[in-house]
């Protein structure tokens, strides 16, 4: 089992529909890859954690470099874990409502690795100016 987080940036074919279907789609085809996660997107960025076994996450990984709909992808941490942070989260928009973004800094501060990963998405957060997130 790993963990790894990655950004990337949106691209002018991302349409303003666009991001419910991918969180749509990601459901779906992450139930049958075995993979958990969220997806944060600010400031026409992606934060996203993606969590399963290395093999379902090194074949999403490279589904991802070719979608045109965002570029530069940088995977900013990749690490072994024990077991799936967010299990129930097949992916898990975190954005300007509700309490996705506290469950996720809540979750992550648990232990070292975590807060690793809060420490990008807290870079993440100020680089994007997405004041909206810094105060859930």
């Amino acid at each position: 089992m790993r963990q790894i987080a990655y950004t990337s940036v949106a691209t002018d074919e991302l349409g303003q529909d666009d991001l419910f279907r991918i969180v749509e789609k990601s459901v779906s085809n992450n139930m049958d890859r075995g993979v958990t996660g969220f997806l944060v997107y600010a400031g026409n960025q992606f934060f996203q954690l993606i969590e399963g076994e290395e093999v379902a996450l090194r074949g999403l990984l490279r589904t991802l470099e070719k979608d045109t709909r965002h570029c530069d992808i940088q995977i900013v941490l990749d690490l072994p874990a024990m077991a799936a942070r967010f299990p129930r989260w097949r992916m898990q928009r975190v954005g300007r409502t509700g309490d996705a973004l506290a469950q996720v800094r809540a979750e992550l501060a648990k232990d070292q690795s975590g807060q690793q990963v809060l420490r990008h998405l807290h870079g993440f957060i100020e680089r994007t100016g997405s004041p909206e997130l810094v105060g859930q």
